[in-house]
């Protein structure tokens, strides 16, 4: 493989400086970039195999000094992590998450790609997530801005194709990095006190975040792969498994009336697992999912005394089970 130069935001932990480590081993020039002087410095010194910058993404002064960098593969990995209520969550919060996982993205490529067209060649690889592709209660600022990754990356691929540069994009689920536990951690100071819905709500979605997180190593090696591909798929969804999870969700409508729910009582909880309840009348039916379940899987769930799944009616069965719920 020829040494290319590699830039990736957001490189001071996670993804970014699991990525960067990677392909520096692999023999790349990396540039990992962090958001302070400080942690490009600890990050030097650790791996000093890394050139290292300081590089805010919210600054335009940093962005414009990596415009000469040469760079063949840019990876926009800097994110930040805001889950709260709508209703009360602090504007400036809303529009410093868009600040970050958006417009820096935005200003990243433009500061990146002319380069790169100029050459004929290049490729920038954007972090999105499956939070791009759903959304649900509390969720909305992080979701809002990976919708708008989705968005973005999907035409900048259709825009610069012609020129030679390819763009795609990432899509993990929940990994054990820290990212997912300092944003659902943060929910919890903008519950109106006594508001037991949401604080209901807020643990539910703890534990479909924060259960069975996966090891990091596996986006981390999708992007080290994608960086140095001949050719790539516009997105990747990770972990295995759980694009196919997705579009039957999608296709037979069930997320706008599912709610999560935790695991069984007395039941440990399981890796790569999830709980959903589908509330019908006055009876809740609780299906647990693996994370690698596909459409047949997901199909075979019927509820008791209801017609099939309308996707398929040949699967194999999935354990559920019914409890009683007042309304």
């Amino acid at each position: 493989m020829t040494q290319q130069t590699i830039l990736i935001t957001g490189a001071g932990s996670g993804f970014g400086k699991g990525a960067a480590v990677e392909l520096a081993a692999r023999g790349h020039a990396v540039i990992a970039a962090t958001e302070t002087r400080e942690q490009a410095d600890a990050l030097a010194a650790e791996h000093p195999e890394l050139t290292t910058m300081k590089l805010n993404v919210t600054s335009s002064n940093d962005i414009a000094a990596t415009a000469g960098l040469g760079v063949d593969v840019l990876i926009n990995n800097a994110g930040m992590g805001v889950m709260a209520p709508m209703i009360t969550v602090p504007m400036d919060k809303v529009r410093a998450i868009f600040d970050v996982n958006v417009f820096g993205m935005v200003e990243m490529c433009q500061a990146i790609a002319p380069g790169m067209i100029e050459r004929g060649s290049g490729r920038i690889i954007n972090v999105s997530s499956v939070a791009g592709m759903l959304a649900s209660p509390l969720t909305s600022p992080y979701c809002m801005t990976k919708h708008a990754v989705e968005a973005f990356t999907k035409s900048l691929r259709g825009e610069l194709a012609p020129h030679g540069v390819d763009v795609c994009k990432v899509n993990p689920g929940p990994y054990n990095t820290g990212f997912n536990d300092r944003m659902v951690d943060g929910i919890t100071e903008h519950i109106t006190a006594g508001d037991e819905a949401t604080h209901a709500a807020n643990q539910m979605v703890r534990d479909i975040v924060l259960t069975g997180q996966h090891d990091p190593n596996d986006v981390v090696l999708a992007l080290a792969n994608l960086a140095e591909a001949d050719e790539t798929p516009m997105e990747t969804l990770l972990p295995e498994g759980i694009g196919e999870l997705l579009t039957a969700m999608l296709e037979a409508e069930v997320w706008p009336v599912l709610r999560a729910v935790g695991c069984r009582p007395g039941e440990p909880a399981r890796r790569s697992s999830l709980a959903w309840a589908w509330e019908i009348g006055h009876r809740t039916v609780v299906l647990r999912l693996s994370a690698r379940a596909t459409i047949r899987t997901l199909a075979s769930w019927q509820i008791p005394g209801s017609s099939p799944s309308p996707l398929h009616n040949n699967a194999p069965s999935v354990a559920c089970r019914s409890r009683s719920t007042a309304h």
